[in-house]
């Protein structure tokens, strides 16, 4: 596991992922910004997904500069604001984002747990992350796409 000591934030500091999905094609979008203001849409095979989030080009200035990628497709809707990046405005869902910020559990332990699993995934830090602290986003790919709303889930407890 990488990870930076430098104060400027890089779209992903460390990444495990869990296990390889081949054959999996995925729509996804990528938006440059928190503004959502512009979409870059594209399909790649998972793998290709991976290598982008693990072999970043570029480091940001801030958190709020880092590019935000979506597991989802998007249409042309805006907000008042000007953002493309709202629910009403998703088309399809094609995987599933989480975000951990509680600091307890470290990335290789989640690698693990859903490795176990059987899920597949990619896991990365975010720009908040420490070893003191650990905070990451991982991504896992649906099977197929599912209709805007199907991502939606209860977690018990």
């Amino acid at each position: 596991m990488n990870s930076s000591t430098s104060s400027a934030f890089s779209f992903e500091q460390s990444s495990h992922v869990i296990p390889p999905a081949e054959l999996l094609t995925v729509a996804f979008s990528i938006f440059p910004d928190v503004s959502g203001s512009s979409i870059k849409a594209s399909t790649w095979p998972w793998e290709r997904i991976v290598q982008y989030i693990a072999s970043p080009t570029k480091e940001f200035a801030s958190k709020q500069d880092c590019p935000l990628i979506k597991l989802a497709t998007f249409g042309q809707q805006r907000t008042e604001k000007g953002s493309l990046r709202h629910d009403a405005n998703v088309l399809k869902v094609t995987g599933l984002e989480g975000d951990y910020d509680a600091g307890e559990v470290r990335i290789n332990e989640a690698a693990m747990l859903l490795s176990d699993a059987g899920i597949t995934a990619v896991i990365y830090t975010s720009p908040s992350h420490t070893e003191q602290a650990p905070r990451w986003r991982v991504l896992c790919p649906l099977s197929h796409p599912s209709p805007r709303g199907s991502e939606r889930i209860c977690w018990p407890g």
